[in-house]
């Protein structure tokens, strides 16, 4: 007992901890490391003069950048530490870098038994200083377990405690040794040695841990080409977003592809040029390969360790370690997820979790989540649904135009809402620098739940408006109507024939209201669905043509009269002839689709099902020139959707269009008119909008346009006029038509004499 101090200070002694002493700085352990020499016999020693006998590692870090036997050293140190990564060291320690510059010493060519030294030394001296951390913190040469995820933490790494068990127990088993007690065990050097370099070979992550970061990179390098092009980065950016600050990710990112970038150029100023090895343009451009991808995931890991772990603990009002399902949920929420009980469950049951949920139940919680969404697996399997319908192609992308019908189509921005509010998603996900006017798998789903919270935030404030003592009691059975309108206009057609299915009761909690909603909801998304996807102001105008063309008992119209029908909703049919192609391949498709003979005779329905095909080609063709059109007229990417829509009106209806588009798209054709006008277009007035009809009439001609290039035309053309010169040329084109109705008589008359 008495020796035990001076023991003890001997031990830290030899690990160099002394007070005043600048601190080791400790970096992880060179990768693959443990492999170097697997298959050789015992004792065996490489030698520097024959490169065979080097570590595969160092060999074929020394080849990229040799050239014969011989490696360029111009900028001392640039090259070294590029070799030094690659030979497996992706954190360069800097304070033995001095040194290993005066072993090159200053020539521009250094030879490759001198290159083996210097990796020989740094990688050699890297294993010590590891080392002398663990003697540091050692008692008689035995670490405790409970000290070991802070001596992993000053080499960099954030451990939870299941994670650091695993990899614990695996060291263990390759080393033939028992798995220490977490609460009484203690860890020797050779085994702290091997879970350092463990966590070294897979960038800091556990055994199952890093094959969850494999089957990530799976999922976002959808080419399968090993790196993350910019295609593909907006998913991956959306993913790491989850309840995660949205700055601090954007960070990370910048920061990562720069020194991705910065090792690239490096690396192909100091290889051959007729090197194997030098970088290929992925590389060049900054673009994430798989390893880029683990370190920048483990950085944000550690950072929401951090983070979620000072939420955990608010959240944790008895210290005892735990949080119960509500304060999970509430803890959820505060990190900007709106969790609901069946996607908690749900995510509770896959990851074994019990009633009370530590921290590192709550991370497995988390992660579960974060690859679906925060949703349930039911609730993402409809999701998915929706978004493959949309995606006609199978390119895991849909246009914004084909994301704002999916969103209708999973029931959202259907009727109108007093508490609801706008989600300006266009700006975000569809104006991006890498994919742009597309939305990706992950962006639709991260869409979804916006509006899903958004919802339920206007469920909330209806609530607390109708329910007893400012919301905090429970909802009277009598305003439950007037709620529902409040929520949805929509839902008032559907209450009395709802009310005839179930039995009224006297209050309603919060749970209660959200599930009836909830139904409601759905009750409007099929009958949305069952009309094709088309509103029912659109559908009442399609009706009242089919009747008008006297359907038979059964309500089917014959051949013939489907074919005015047809040119009643699609006038240019009559001369458009790309257009009835795309008419034909849309009854074809319905053929394959439902496995019946192409339709002659139609019902309403089937009349529907084909006007959504159509429609959808021809929305699928002409998404493509959004780019195109947003350079042409100089506006945004986003708001392309709304020109594009009123050319396809003007497509299909011809110069009758100018008298079917609403008081809107005519102020958004106008826009703010010639340069200097000062009556802008969305304050025009009544005989003004009038006066813009006629001459977007007239622009249009007797056929319409035909292309998105006669349709910037038309716009460019109609803008390029004062509004007093549209009026000069409505009163022109009037006096003109005029002249010649009075002209038609006399003519007339000529023509019955003769």
């Amino acid at each position: 007992l008495k020796t035990a101090p001076l023991v003890r200070s001997l031990w830290r002694a030899m690990a160099g901890g002394t007070k005043g002493k600048k601190a080791i700085k400790i970096t992880p352990l060179p990768k693959g490391r443990s492999r170097d020499y697997k298959g050789q016999p015992p004792g065996f020693e490489p030698t520097a003069d024959d490169i065979n006998t080097w570590p595969r590692r160092w060999a074929s870090a020394f080849k990229a950048f040799a050239k014969g036997a011989h490696m360029k050293n111009d900028k001392p140190g640039v090259a070294l530490r590029a070799m030094l990564r690659r030979a497996g060291n992706t954190n360069i320690n800097e304070d033995l870098i001095p040194d290993l510059i005066k072993k090159l010493g200053g020539y521009p060519l250094v030879e490759k038994d001198v290159v083996f030294e210097v990796i020989k030394t740094y990688e050699d001296e890297v294993a010590h200083i590891m080392e002398k951390h663990f003697m540091k913190f050692a008692n008689y040469g035995l670490l405790h377990h409970r000290q070991l995820d802070a001596v992993i933490s000053d080499v960099g790494y954030i451990m939870l405690r299941g994670q650091l068990m695993e990899i614990l127990r695996e060291a263990a088993d390759e080393l033939e040794k028992e798995v220490p007690e977490p609460e009484t065990g203690s860890i020797d050097l050779p085994l702290f040695m091997q879970v350092m370099q463990l966590l070294s070979d897979r960038e800091g992550y556990s055994k199952s841990g890093y094959a969850s970061v494999i089957e990530t990179c799976k999922r976002f390098d959808a080419n399968g080409s090993g790196y993350f092009n910019v295609e593909e980065l907006p998913q991956m950016t959306t993913w790491l977003k989850f309840c995660a600050e949205n700055d601090h990710v954007d960070k990370l990112l910048t920061e990562a592809e720069e020194e991705a970038k910065s090792l690239a150029a490096i690396e192909e100023e100091h290889m051959p040029e007729n090197g194997l090895a030098r970088p290929n343009q992925a590389e060049l451009a900054g673009c994430l390969n798989f390893f880029g991808f683990a370190r920048l995931l483990r950085r944000q890991n550690d950072f929401e360790y951090k983070r979620t772990g000072q939420v955990f603990n608010r959240f944790d009002g008895d210290r005892d370690g735990n949080l119960n399902v509500m304060e999970l949920q509430w803890m959820f929420r505060e990190l900007g997820l709106e969790l609901s009980l069946e996607a908690l469950f749900d995510a509770v049951m896959n990851t074994g979790s019990t009633n009370f949920f530590n921290f590192d139940d709550f991370w497995r919680i988390h992660e579960h989540l974060r690859d679906r969404e925060g949703f349930s697996e039911a609730q993402l399997a409809d999701a998915m649904a929706t978004f493959r319908r949309a995606d006609g192609n199978g390119s895991r992308h849909i246009s914004t135009r084909q994301c704002q019908q999916a969103l209708n189509w999973h029931g959202h921005l259907l009727g109108l809402s007093t508490y609801g509010q706008k989600i300006f998603w266009k700006e975000r996900f569809g104006n991006t620098k890498s994919y742009a006017g597309a939305i990706s798998e992950i962006e639709f789903l991260r869409l979804l739940r916006e509006h899903e919270d958004g919802d339920l935030r206007s469920l909330k404030t209806v609530y607390r408006k109708y329910a007893k003592n400012n919301g905090s009691g429970l909802l009277p059975w009598k305003n439950l109507q007037t709620a529902l309108k409040m929520v949805n206009t929509g839902y008032a057609q559907f209450y009395q024939k709802w009310l005839t299915t179930i039995e009224p009761w006297e209050e309603l909690d919060f749970e209660d209201f959200r599930s009836t909603a909830n139904s409601f909801r759905i009750m409007l998304r099929d009958a949305f669905r069952s009309n094709s996807g088309y509103f029912l102001k659109e559908v009442n105008k399609i009706q009242d043509h089919f009747q008008q063309l006297g359907p038979d008992a059964s309500g089917v119209l014959s051949e013939d009269k489907v074919k005015l029908l047809w040119h009643k909703q699609i006038p240019a049919l009559n001369w458009n002839t790309h257009l009835r192609d795309l008419l034909r391949e849309s009854l074809r498709s319905l053929r394959k689709r439902a496995g019946v003979v192409e339709p002659k005779a139609m019902d309403l329905k089937t009349f529907l099902v084909v006007l959504r095909i159509f429609q959808d080609a021809c929305d699928a063709e002409q998404d493509s020139t959004a780019p195109w059109l947003s350079k042409e007229l100089q506006i945004p990417l986003p708001e392309t959707d709304d020109y594009l829509d009123i050319f396809f009106v003007c497509l299909c209806r011809g110069p009758a269009a100018s008298h079917e588009l609403d008081d809107m798209s005519i102020r958004l054709l106008y826009g703010t008119g010639p340069p200097g006008q000062k009556l802008p277009g969305h304050h025009l007035t009544s005989a003004q909008e009038d006066t813009v009809r006629k001459v977007l009439e007239e622009l249009l001609g007797k056929q319409g346009v035909s292309s998105v290039e006669q349709f910037a035309a038309v716009i460019k053309e109609l803008r390029s006029m004062e509004l007093e010169e549209l009026t000069k040329r409505v009163k022109a084109a009037e006096a003109a038509a005029k002249t010649q109705a009075q002209a038609k008589p006399e003519e007339k008359s000529r023509t019955t004499k003769i």
